[in-house]
């Protein structure tokens, strides 16, 4: 979690090591079961070397989801 959301402009972002995810919020049991398979298709598509479906591409203050 970080403090101020959301985040753009930490040193964090630069590291290669550094995987940097949302916040999952999910306060009702159908929202636990989309974030349990939204947490299982990106582990899947790292698995299988393939983009995560859900990832967010960060460059120097602005974001770009595929």
């Amino acid at each position: 979690m970080l403090e101020t959301a959301p985040c753009t402009d930490s040193p964090l972002f630069e590291l290669p090591e550094v995987v940097a995810t949302p916040h999952l919020g999910a306060p009702t049991a159908k929202a636990q079961e989309r974030v349990g398979t939204t947490v299982a298709k990106s582990d899947r598509s790292l698995e299988l070397g393939t983009p995560w479906p859900f990832a967010a591409r960060r460059r120097c203050g602005d974001c770009h989801v595929k």
